[in-house]
Order: structure tokens, then C-alpha cells, then sequence
């Protein structure tokens, strides 16, 4: 599942899996970032390797933890 942050809170830190690739992300509702206590709004996408490699593929919707939506990255 994909990371959403803000472009203050930036990479995720402390994460069971390591999340090194970001892209911008949309969804068609708004998203606040999924730092805890960060009152912004979402705007990137961070993707684990796995992910990335989808990405590669095509792949532009992923999932994003904390909430049930897709967002699409670019």
C-alpha cells in the first residue's frame, strides 16, 4: 500500500517496510497526509520496491494505507 505525505513531512521514517520511491499522487477525494499529528493535504505517493516495479509496468493506482481509495500517481 502506498505512503501519503504532504511535501513538508516528506519520506516516510519508521516504517516496517522501506518506502524509496515517490511520486505526485491525485484521488478524486481529498487526502490529508498520513504523518501522524500533519494537518496538510497529501500530495505525494511513496511506493515500495514492489510497487515500483508496478509502476514500471504501468501500473498507476495504488491503494493508500489509512484509507480506502486508490490514488493515482504519476
Amino acid at each position: 500500500m502506498a505512503l501519503i505525505r504532504c511535501e513538508t513531512c516528506g519520506k516516510p521514517a519508521g516504517m516496517r517496510q522501506d518506502y524509496p520511491h515517490v511520486h505526485a499522487a491525485t484521488s478524486t477525494r481529498r487526502l490529508m497526509c498520513g504523518a501522524p499529528h500533519c494537518p496538510r493535504m497529501a500530495t505525494y505517493a511513496w511506493l515500495t520496491d514492489e510497487e515500483e516495479e508496478q509502476y514500471r509496468r504501468g501500473k498507476r493506482s495504488f491503494r493508500a494505507q489509512r484509507y480506502r481509495v486508490q490514488v493515482e500517481v504519476t
